[in-house]
């Protein structure tokens, strides 16, 4: 017997005779965030009192905000630390999104498949270009208004479907240098750390840009021009300041976004600009973060709480921008262009939040056209999943295959971190 049930204290009990018997778990629930029954089960999502966000499908619960790396880690880290070069991943079932989020943490990874059979436990939506970009790959600026960590994920979601991912190269904030493992791979990788505050940086920004531009090597160089979160609710400081620039500057502030930052975007058009195909102007935007009551915006879930179901719907609007259609014969030139991207991101987000015709959004205002949800084909990557599961049963069923398997673990990963450190990309003079 699979049972589960709420009592008038607002408890989840889950019972299963089968697979724990003679024992029974509850957690007591603090919020519904999300109930429904969708095509082939039942979808719950709740917050609890000590466990976070909760995810429960047909009266089972899968994964729990405060455990869950436990099996997220094993399941991604263990098959692909093995791996000596994984590029192209198939995830069977991981509608939750906690593999896809250790997967991509991975810079050898390009391609990655999810294949669920709910898509109501995912819903995302493109608007805009999406079916111009997916077409050929391209070297391009994406530059993107900034919410959340889960914003990272959805340059890669773009270029995965380009056949892009492994082309992409970040402008980060300095901080992140500091992250074991992934800090220096980030480096490595040809990505570029920023202080925010610091505005002697830019001569290291233009460096680590035209070092891009000596290899040669395609690009998706991702630009957060804003440099810091919107956030309502966290970020309330952050915004009044942007507002306050804005007004000193003689020009209407922003209610949605942040005023932007310049100095990354016009080093990256001045220097890449015989490089770049276009710029994607892309707009992202999360259901579940207005407050209709009180008319006010809320902040956009968490890294964690995406991956838990707390955001049902996420809607990317892209806007492909010819590079030869930017004004850039000077710098003040480009930093307009990028204030008056600014300006239409804000309309959108705005147009976001004021309609929804039949639970549709239709986010290209100049025209009728509904957001459409694209999937992956799972063909692109069958055969090389078949490989890698074939060479991961060679390796853990066999004594010797194990024993190799620990080494690459124990030894590998330092000797490459040294490796890394000893020898960082070289500066351009």
């Amino acid at each position: 017997m699979i049972g589960a049930d709420y009592d008038a204290q607002h408890w989840f009990r889950e019972k299963n005779d089968k697979f724990w018997p003679g024992q029974e778990f509850g957690l007591e629930i603090d919020q519904i965030l999300h109930q429904q029954r969708s095509k082939y089960q039942d979808v719950l999502v709740f917050k609890s009192k000590t466990y976070g966000n909760v995810l429960v499908l047909d009266n089972c619960i899968q994964c729990t905000e405060r455990d869950e790396f436990v099996y997220q880690e094993m399941a991604a880290f263990l098959p692909l630390l093995e791996h000596p070069c994984p590029k192209r991943i198939l995830i069977i079932g991981g509608g939750d999104g906690g593999v896809l989020r250790e997967v991509i943490k991975h810079p050898q990874v390009e391609e990655v498949v999810i294949c669920e059979i709910d898509q109501d436990v995912i819903d995302i939506y493109f608007h805009g270009d999406y079916q111009e970009i997916i077409k050929k790959k391209e070297n391009i600026l994406f530059i993107s208004n900034h919410q959340s960590s889960v914003d990272w994920i959805i340059a890669n979601m773009l270029a995965i479907r380009q056949g892009s991912l492994g082309h992409i190269r970040y402008i980060l904030k300095n901080e992140l240098k500091w992250i074991p493992l992934y800090g220096f791979y980030f480096q490595q990788h040809g990505c570029i750390y920023v202080r925010r505050n610091d505005k002697g940086d830019l001569e290291r920004v233009e460096k680590g840009i035209r070092q891009i531009k000596s290899n040669g090597l395609p690009v998706w160089l991702v630009i957060f021009p804003e440099g810091t979160r919107f956030n309502p609710v966290k970020n309330q400081d952050i915004i009044e300041r942007s507002r306050q620039f804005a007004k000193q500057k003689g020009v209407p502030p922003f209610d949605h976004v942040l005023y932007p930052r310049t100095g990354a975007t016009v080093a990256a058009i001045n220097v890449l600009k015989d490089k770049f195909d276009a710029v994607y102007d892309v707009t992202i935007m999360y259901s579940q973060t207005y407050d209709k009551n009180r008319q006010i915006r809320t902040g956009a879930a968490s890294m964690a709480e995406f991956l838990q179901g707390q955001t049902k719907e996420l809607h990317i609007h892209v806007k492909r921008i010819p590079i030869d259609s930017i004004p850039s014969e000077t710098n003040e030139q480009i930093s307009n262009w990028l204030y008056q991207r600014f300006i239409i991101k804000d309309k959108l987000i705005k147009h976001f939040y004021d309609q929804n015709r039949n639970n549709k959004y239709v986010l290209d205002i100049d025209s009728d056209r509904e957001g459409i949800q694209a999937q992956l084909c799972l063909s692109d990557t069958i055969f090389s999943c078949m490989f890698f599961i074939l060479t991961t049963c060679l390796l853990l069923i066999t004594p010797q295959g194990r024993s190799l398997y620990w080494h690459i673990c124990l030894l590998g990963t330092p000797i490459t971190l040294l490796w890394m450190h000893i020898f960082p990309p070289k500066n351009i003079n």
